[in-house]
């Protein structure tokens, strides 16, 4: 679609009136098949581009109609417009998926290893073993869990996610510890542990999966589920 009239409202600027050039783009462009925030982004950008290039015609003596069709001159063809953004935005270094999902989830998931490796190198062998260690976990640990849930789950709407990436972002850690807890069981089954039968025991695996990954996802999940309401200001824009 070219230049040419155009059915968006009129809004006051001084000395004449402006088209809502933000409602045009999103008319004229189409769906980019982006995540929401992303095309809103890409459709004030280019409103913006617009906008300017009205004022610089309004400045320079044209009318607002020749204004306006100045501007739109910048886009001589939408759909091929639309095609480039769409192809540049899902194609390039760093894709939807990986912004939001990959990027926080592995981030979360790196913070939380090198806390588990600074806690065992610093606390003692001996505190873990004493009565009120479970306590002290679920102190201490969990509310740090769900820290990690709400940062990641947030960082993931941020970049565009949707409610079930937001999730699986925020729980993202949960996977170091489900890939701990599944080495120690195989090396506890393929060793011959004399002195400590009980690792081989499917009680006490089921014990130790519990504390070990379903609390901590727990922790996690109950720090992600604020982030999945989207906020009004970065809900979908309207689309032609």
């Amino acid at each position: 679609m070219n230049g040419g009239s155009f059915s968006a409202p009129w809004t006051a600027w001084p000395g004449c009136r402006v088209p809502d050039f933000r409602q045009l783009v999103r008319e004229r462009l189409g769906a980019l098949g982006l995540a929401p925030q992303l095309e809103a982004e890409v459709v004030a950008e280019l409103a913006a581009h617009l906008d300017d290039r009205f004022a610089a015609g309004v400045r320079s003596g044209m009318t607002e109609p020749e204004a306006v069709a100045m501007a739109l001159d910048e886009v001589p063809d939408w759909v091929a417009l639309n095609q480039e953004i769409s192809a540049a935005k899902k194609d390039g270094p760093m894709n939807e998926r990986t912004r939001s999902l990959w990027l926080p989830g592995m981030t979360m998931m790196i913070t939380a290893a090198i806390l588990m490796s600074a806690a065992l190198r610093f606390v003692p062998p001996v505190a873990w073993l004493h009565p009120n260690a479970p306590l002290f976990f679920l102190a201490t640990w969990l509310p740090v869990y769900g820290a990690f849930g709400a940062l990641g789950a947030y960082w993931s709407r941020r970049a565009g996610g949707g409610k079930m990436i937001r999730f699986l972002a925020g729980v993202f850690p949960v996977a170091l510890h489900l890939a701990i807890f599944i080495c120690v069981v195989i090396a506890a089954n393929l060793q011959n542990y004399s002195r400590t039968p009980e690792y081989q025991h499917l009680g006490f695996q089921l014990r130790v999966f519990l504390s070990f990954v379903v609390v901590p996802g727990i922790a996690l999940a109950a720090g992600s589920l604020p982030f999945m309401r989207t906020p009004a200001n970065e809900s979908s824009p309207s689309r032609a």
